[in-house]
């Protein structure tokens, strides 16, 4: 018979605390730039010294998102978490304050991750 109670203390595996703390070092870069609206794939996989290739394989391995999947979603955090504590007086700040140019764009793309719109948010 086999043993079902579960192992406890056991160490993540290397391979994975490395590509943990690699996404953590992504996802700070790419926080720290979202107010830069020319914040593209291939900026942060320069930045990582990676082809964008490269950093494609990796986002998504470590992510699960695409390159692109990846920075819009966290601008899209980034923006809801603004507009629930309003940082910003109105949706078009919020919306340029997180990289996006176009609200509409910005608006369809909110609702595609969170079900609803910015209105729905915002004060």
């Amino acid at each position: 018979m086999y043993n079902t109670q579960p192992i406890l203390n056991v160490p993540m595996p290397l391979l994975a605390v490395r590509r943990h703390d690699w996404l953590d070092e992504v996802t700070d870069f790419v926080n720290d730039q979202l107010d830069n609206p020319q914040l593209s794939v291939a900026m942060v996989a320069e930045q990582f010294d990676l082809s964008a290739r490269q950093f494609q394989r990796r986002i998504r391995a470590a992510s699960g998102e695409s390159p692109a999947e990846f920075i819009r979603n966290r601008r899209l955090d980034q923006a809801h978490d603004h507009l629930t504590n309003q940082r910003y007086h109105t949706i078009k700040e919020t919306s340029v304050a997180v990289g996006f140019q176009d609200r509409r764009y910005f608006s369809e793309q909110f609702h595609k991750r969170f079900g609803c719109l910015p209105s729905e948010i915002a004060p």
